[in-house]
């Protein structure tokens, strides 16, 4: 029996990490782009 919910889990867990790489990367590559016009406007400033 928790050989087959092993199985499941490892399953969700395969398809949720490959849409979540996807979100996360897009995440990442989003938020250094608001950390570099961060840092531009601090610059700017100064």
């Amino acid at each position: 029996m928790y050989e087959k919910i092993d199985q499941e889990l490892i399953k969700k867990m395969s398809v949720e990490n490959q849409g979540g790489e996807k979100k996360w990367s897009y995440s990442t590559i989003h938020g250094i782009g608001i950390l570099w016009l961060f840092v531009l406007i601090l610059k700017s400033l100064t």
